[in-house]
C-alpha cells in the first residue's frame, strides 16, 4: 500500500496509488501548486523528471475535457532543445500510461514521439530547433525538459502555444550551464505570484537514493569533492 499524503485530491491519491509512487515532501509541494506557470530547478537525482510528469497526470482532466473546459482531444507536449532532452520524461510517461492500463499506442523513437492515451490524448515530444512544429497545435500543457539549455523563444513559444487553452508549463531543469534567463527566471518567480512560482528540489530531498537527506554520507562527500559553486548548483539545485 503506498502512504498518501493529505494535501493531494483525491484524482492524485488514486493516481499515485495505481503507479505506486509516493511524493516526498519537497515533491508534495509542487504537486498541489495552483500556479500555471511552475519552474523547477534541482540537483542531480533530485527526482525533477519523475515530479514533471506527476504534475502532467495530475493536471490532466479526465473526464475528457481540456484546461480550456472544452470537450477537445487532449494535448501536452514535452519540449526541449532537441529531442534527445525529451526522451527520459517520454519514456516515464509511456511506463505510467502502461501502468495505468490506459495506454493505446506509442512511437519507439521520441525524434518525433508520439504517445496516444485510451481517452484519445495525444502526448508528443517537440524542439526548439523545429518551431514550426510546436506552432502545430495548441496545447494543454507543456513540459520544457532540460529547460536552462532552451533559449527564451522557446519559452515564449511555448507560452503561445498554451494560451488558447488556458495551459500550464512547467519548465524542469538544472542552473548548471543554463542561459542567463533561465536562472533570472528562478529568482524572479521564488516567492510567487497567482500564475507564477519557482521550487528548488535539491539531491538530498531523493530519500529513496540518498536515505541520509541532507547529511547522507555521500552528499556530504560530494560537498567535500565539488566547488561551492559546483555543490550549489549540481547538488543544491
Amino acid at each position: 500500500m503506498v502512504r498518501q499524503e493529505a494535501g493531494l485530491t483525491e484524482t492524485q491519491r488514486l493516481i499515485f496509488e495505481l503507479l505506486e509512487f509516493t511524493p516526498s515532501g519537497g515533491q508534495l509541494e509542487i504537486l498541489e501548486a495552483k500556479q500555471r506557470f511552475i519552474q523547477l530547478t534541482g540537483g542531480v537525482r533530485a527526482g525533477k523528471s519523475t515530479t514533471s510528469t506527476k504534475v502532467l497526470w495530475s493536471r490532466k482532466e479526465w473526464g475528457g475535457e481540456g484546461a480550456s473546459g472544452t470537450a477537445s482531444k487532449q494535448r501536452f507536449g514535452l519540449l526541449g532543445d532537441d529531442y534527445r532532452m525529451t526522451s527520459e520524461e517520454f519514456e516515464m510517461l509511456r511506463a505510467d500510461a502502461l501502468k495505468m492500463g490506459i495506454h493505446k499506442d506509442s512511437s519507439k523513437r521520441v525524434d518525433p514521439g508520439t504517445i496516444e492515451l485510451m481517452d484519445g490524448t495525444i502526448i508528443e515530444t517537440l524542439t526548439g530547433k523545429d518551431p514550426a512544429k510546436i506552432a502545430m497545435h495548441a496545447y494543454d500543457g507543456i513540459i520544457m525538459c532540460e529547460a536552462g539549455q532552451c533559449d527564451i523563444q522557446t519559452y515564449w513559444r511555448a507560452q503561445e502555444r498554451v494560451a488558447e487553452r488556458r495551459g500550464w508549463i512547467v519548465l524542469s531543469g538544472t542552473l548548471e550551464s543554463s542561459l542567463g534567463w533561465y536562472a533570472r527566471q528562478h529568482q524572479g518567480w521564488l516567492h510567487g505570484d497567482r500564475e507564477h512560482r519557482s521550487y528548488s528540489l535539491p539531491s538530498w530531498s531523493n530519500t529513496v537514493i540518498f536515505p541520509g537527506g541532507r547529511q547522507d554520507t555521500e552528499i556530504v562527500r560530494l560537498e567535500g569533492e565539488l566547488s561551492e559553486q559546483a555543490f550549489l548548483e549540481r547538488v543544491a539545485g
